[in-house]
């Protein structure tokens, strides 16, 4: 289930993953308006942060957007 409170907003029913633990990095591909394309601040949720990943390295390239921020736009 995502962070809004939709009850139909989930990202699988059918996937099993293995143990995750700290420290793990965990990609969801194709999540729609998880990603900032598509998202909104719906409920008062700000823009989530974007991550590039190549190999083993990552980076952010964009920021998550801060709550000041958003109440502020």
């Amino acid at each position: 289930m995502g962070p809004v409170c939709e009850s139909s907003d989930k990202f699988s029913n059918q996937k099993s993953f293995s143990q995750i633990k700290e420290g793990d990095y965990v990609g969801l591909a194709n999540v729609g308006a998880y990603g900032m394309s598509l998202s909104s601040n719906y409920n008062t949720r700000p823009t989530i942060a974007e991550i590039m990943v190549n190999g083993s390295k990552h980076r952010v390239i964009r920021k998550r957007q801060s709550l000041e921020n958003l109440v502020n736009n």
